[in-house]
């Protein structure tokens, strides 16, 4: 099922990072179950056109395990780290995001993916977070824990309404999704073009 969601690595365009901030702290537990979702709610700079207070960014938060081998190259040498041998541990958790809410308006589907390492056990409302989409995308980087978190989230939507949700509304608009990134990360380059432009004239 989950190879629908390949359409969105495709497009001519890289899109640009957002950064996000979590509506309130989330704090999580040292020792939870991987078989576990939780939803989130998060929001842009204020000064954005969608910023805080404006939009919100909601989705899910999955932990993953690190289930593939990490090269780590340096200038001279390169070393391969054996995937995790604890397949129980939490090696970070992902996050991803599926829907833009604005006031007044129909909610728009979207579907960015961030990822905090080392299983922090702490998202602060200060803390950035680094989403990105899918597209244009190269293999090898390409976020290696998706495939995982997707097939744990429809696992678990099976006996949580939240997950369900989830699952539900990406799959349903998941082609809307891909046939409108480019044309969203054109128009996010050009607002963003615009600011500093604006910056520099001030």
């Amino acid at each position: 099922m989950f190879e629908i969601f390949n359409i969105l690595y495709v497009g001519t365009l890289i899109l640009p990072n957002i950064t996000l901030y979590s509506d309130v702290n989330y704090l999580w537990p040292r020792n939870p179950p991987l078989e576990a979702v939780t939803e989130i709610s998060m929001h842009r700079e204020w000064w954005r056109e969608d910023g805080d207070g404006k939009c919100k960014y909601v989705g899910l938060v999955v932990p993953f395990n690190r289930s593939w081998p990490e090269i780590v190259k340096t200038k001279n040498t390169e070393t391969t780290i054996p995937a995790e041998s604890d397949i129980n541990k939490i090696s970070g958790r992902a996050y991803l995001i599926n829907r833009k809410v604005c006031s007044g308006k129909a909610d728009i589907p979207i579907f960015k993916v961030a990822t905090l390492p080392h299983a922090e056990f702490l998202t602060k409302a200060s803390m950035p977070i680094h989403a990105q989409d899918l597209q244009g995308l190269k293999d090898e980087d390409k976020p290696k824990w998706l495939p995982q978190v997707l097939e744990r989230i429809e696992r678990v939507s099976h006996h949580d309404a939240t997950a369900k949700v989830f699952m539900e509304y990406t799959l349903a608009n998941i082609k809307i999704v891909a046939e409108t990134q480019e044309a969203a990360a054109k128009a996010e380059l050009s607002n963003d073009a615009k600011a500093q432009n604006k910056g520099t004239n001030n």
